[in-house]
């Protein structure tokens, strides 16, 4: 949990860096699903969500089942390094062993855990996303985003989320 906090916390300073290096007038960054492990999205003053939220604008793009579906059947296809909160997965692995009737550990297959770990992780996580959406930024559908062409388009959308925020 300790680097991952850290990056998040040094997002600024990369930021800062891209710019004086690259001119980059804009950095998209994707923090991935790890936020959602280290961050308290109900409290105000966050460290990691209040650096972020001061420093860029947290964009939410929240999918549906669809979605969800072809996140978990990428990930069956080339499965990813996974972080965890120790609790939940204690949890998920005796709720696994039930739902497959399994007793003994050794008896797991690594892969089929994995995958349906790694889809429990999905649902677990997108309650935390609308929250930090809600209190630290802004959320999209899915649905608008192939409607975005250009970078006016994108802008647009944005500006209408924040507006009716």
């Amino acid at each position: 949990r300790g680097p991952q906090t850290y990056a998040l916390l040094e997002v600024p300073g990369f930021m800062e860096r891209a710019r004086d290096t690259y001119q980059s007038k804009n950095v998209v960054g994707d923090s991935g699903g790890i936020l959602c492990e280290i961050v308290n999205p109900d409290d105000p003053n966050d460290p990691v969500l209040k650096s972020l939220s001061e420093s860029t604008l947290m964009l939410y793009i929240e999918g549906g089942p669809l979605h969800t579906k072809m996140l978990v059947d990428r990930f069956r296809k080339y499965p990813k390094p996974m972080y965890y909160q120790p609790q939940f997965l204690e949890t998920k692995w005796a709720e696994y062993k039930d739902v497959k009737k399994i007793r003994n550990d050794d008896d797991v297959v690594p892969d089929d855990f994995a995958a349906w770990g790694f889809e429990q992780l999905v649902h677990h996580r997108i309650p935390i996303y609308k929250k930090i959406a809600a209190n630290f930024g802004i959320q999209v559908h899915m649905d608008e985003i192939p409607a975005i062409h250009t970078e006016d388009d994108f802008l647009s959308l944005i500006s209408v989320k924040i507006d009716s925020r």
